[in-house]
């Protein structure tokens, strides 16, 4: 499958939820966006990641696949 092709897949699975149940959260967006390659998942470290007030170590973690990911 090709990146637009897993961005696409991404987008019309997030649109047909949002039709089936009319709301879409948090946890639905990033299971497909997994699913589809978007997100990568580790486990949080404070020394990789910088701090957050809203995650301790060892929590999951996501971070933007390299399809997703901007060049600077």
């Amino acid at each position: 499958m090709t990146n637009a092709d897993k961005l696409k897949k991404f987008a019309r699975d997030i649109i047909r939820e949002s039709f089936d149940s009319s709301d879409v959260d948090s946890d639905v967006i990033i299971s497909k966006a997994q699913e589809c390659g978007l997100l990568d998942k580790a486990k949080y470290d404070p020394k990789i990641h910088g701090e957050s007030e809203y995650s301790e170590e060892g929590d999951p973690w996501y971070t933007f696949s390299n399809i997703l990911k901007v060049k600077s």
